[in-house]
């Protein structure tokens, strides 16, 4: 009987150690693409993390199929906020490439506190950033459109910020809180 609760435990855990054995932690080249192949790895250079007071995290802007861009609020300055991506595929370049900075230098609306998340909203298979935005009760979650380019509202695209609002929106979401990746209420 000890052998077989022994053996049954090896098969059990063996998957565990295949996936263990299986990471590494090299350079970019390192990190394959075994669950999405054919995309663009992930970057690892990234040095600006972002505000960790806002969103931070991996998203798909570009459409591939992976969420492999890390996007995240970074502040240059006091008062001066924007989105921004390091775009999957790009390392040793620039990593803020994909942004929301408007043609005047304008910064984006970031919407009231934990209410923004990265989600394909508008199905066209690129994650837009959504947030709740507005004044007192008169508020919903409008969405920033990812484009070809760069958001929607920024110079390289063009646009408008506040692009769609979510489907489903509520219409008093300031107070609400939401996942960060999925939108659903916390």
């Amino acid at each position: 009987m000890v052998e077989r609760t022994l053996s049954y435990l090896f098969v059990f855990f063996l998957p565990l150690v295949v996936v263990i054995q299986g990471s590494s932690h090299g350079d970019e080249g390192d990190y394959g693409n075994v669950s999405c192949p054919g995309t663009r790895p992930r970057r690892y250079d990234v040095t600006d993390f972002g505000n960790p007071k806002y969103f931070q995290g991996w998203a798909d802007v570009t459409g591939q199929g992976a969420a492999h861009d890390y996007c995240r609020i970074v502040s240059p300055g006091p008062g001066m906020m924007f989105l921004s991506c390091a775009l999957a595929g790009t390392a040793g370049e620039s990593e803020y490439n994909y942004n929301s900075v408007g043609e005047g230098g304008e910064w984006f609306d970031e919407g009231f506190p934990n209410t923004w998340y990265m989600k394909d909203e508008d199905g066209d298979g690129r994650d837009d950033f959504c947030r709740c935005v507005g004044i007192g009760s008169n508020t919903r979650v409008a969405c920033m459109k990812a484009g070809e380019k760069g958001f929607y509202g920024s110079a390289a695209q063009g646009g408008d910020q506040k692009t769609f609002t979510a489907p489903n929106s509520p219409t008093d979401c300031r107070d609400r809180t939401v996942h960060p990746l999925f939108g659903s209420p916390n």
